[in-house]
């Protein structure tokens, strides 16, 4: 028996002395209280006072930014919306304490309204200045003084748009934080270990993030941290609704001259693709901003497209007075060269080629343009409309490529 209480005695003296350990570095509410008693109110703690020492020393903060998504950009506005949080730290040199003579405490929460913190605000916002955060969020504090402060806000920034290239559009937006009255030898921004990231992202319908950079300057004597965010417009929506019904309607314009000029459905015809091409310049011009900065190369392919149907329209109703005219006698004698050139490149396209060579060869010219040396003021029409079809046509095909071109590669005209 007493061989077995010897190793009985050994567990209890360890196990007595394992539970005191644990005891004496056991943390408790009094010993946070105490604490916070000694760095608040026994050091008279102020959060109206830069936390230095020596007031000559600068404080040194950095900022990180971790993007979450990007809520809107409004084109016309110019505002982009973008939800994040800021990861801010700095060194609280009144909020130190060593560790051991309270229990191993190392670090403690605090809420943001209780320390100092710098008078860091957003440069370039749409809204009026206010301070960052809210009433719960609580900074994290280490024995050292180390401050990391992360507020979660929702920031509306200006961003100029670039609208010539719309809706192939790039835009380069920057969301700036300076010190507000704080100068830079008493408060220095600086960017920090993970500068602009993103954290969760989640994907914009309208938007894709091509990059994101970050950048330190001076303004005015204050220092200042810039997140640069590049983006690309999803121009799927727009070339499905906007760019190639635009594209059908300035074809239209040109079949207008198909019509037989005694069909009585010309005026109308031309009317109604004008007032289209009056719709969808409306829709254009509410979603670009309202500037004259910039044009962009769209609504100018749909402005000129639209000058071209009121040019057709005004042509088609001249026309229709010409061809209700009564011909007295022989018709000039250019209007005859003209409808004879143009009969001539209608028998090399639609006639049989044998014929018309043999009929050309032999002299032969009654059978050809015989006819037509009778012919009258609608006949003149019929001659013109073929020439205004082809030449309608065209323009159109050239011009909407060369401005495809021009807007999907970056390319600027003026």
């Amino acid at each position: 028996m007493k061989q077995m209480k010897c190793p009985q005695l050994f567990l209890f003296v360890v196990s007595f002395c394992f539970l005191g350990v644990r005891f004496t570095w056991a943390q408790s509410s009094a010993d946070v209280v105490a604490l916070k008693t000694q760095l608040f109110t026994t050091n008279s703690y102020n959060t109206k006072v830069r936390p230095v020492t020596d007031s000559d020393t600068t404080t040194t903060v950095t900022l990180d930014y971790a993007l979450v998504g990007i809520n809107s950009f409004n084109d016309a506005d110019q505002k982009l919306t973008t939800t994040g949080f800021l990861t801010i730290k700095w060194t609280d040199e009144m909020l130190t304490w060593t560790p051991a003579d309270y229990n191993n405490i190392q670090s403690l929460l605090i809420p943001q309204n209780d320390v100092w913190q710098p008078d860091v605000t957003l440069d370039n916002g749409m809204d009026s200045k206010q301070s960052l955060g809210q009433k719960f969020i609580q900074v994290h504090i280490t024995h050292e003084g180390a401050v990391t402060w992360s507020p979660y806000e929702v920031f509306d920034t200006s961003c100029t748009v670039q609208i010539v290239h719309f809706p192939f559009d790039r835009q380069i937006c920057d969301i700036r934080f300076i010190t507000w009255m704080t100068h830079q030898t008493e408060v220095n921004l600086n960017l920090g270990t993970q500068g602009f990231y993103t954290s969760n992202f989640e994907k914009n319908g309208k938007w894709d993030v091509e990059s994101m950079t970050s950048y330190t300057e001076t303004s005015g004597g204050k220092s200042v941290v810039g997140f640069r965010l590049t983006l690309n417009r999803r121009s799927s929506f727009y070339v499905l609704f906007l760019i190639l019904p635009a594209i059908l309607l300035s074809i239209l314009n040109a079949f207008v001259f198909v019509l037989p000029a005694g069909s009585g459905e010309k005026v109308g015809y031309s009317l109604a693709v004008f007032l289209s091409y009056a719709l969808f310049y409306t829709i254009l011009s509410e979603s670009l901003p309202k500037n004259s900065d910039e044009v962009s190369t769209v609504a100018a392919y749909l402005f000129f497209m639209m000058f071209l149907s009121t040019f057709a329209t005004i042509i088609t109703i001249v026309e229709l007075r010409v061809y209700n005219k009564t011909t007295r006698g022989r018709l000039p004698m250019g209007v005859l060269k003209f409808v004879r050139c143009i009969l001539h490149q209608k028998c090399m396209c639609c006639e049989k080629t044998e014929d018309f060579q043999e009929d050309y060869l032999e002299g032969d010219w009654t059978r050809v343009i015989g006819p037509w040396l009778a012919c009258d003021w609608k006949d003149f029409i019929d001659a013109l409309d073929f020439v205004l079809f082809w030449v309608f046509l065209i323009g159109t095909i050239f011009v909407t490529a060369l401005t495809l071109i021009c807007a999907s590669s970056h390319v600027t005209l003026i």
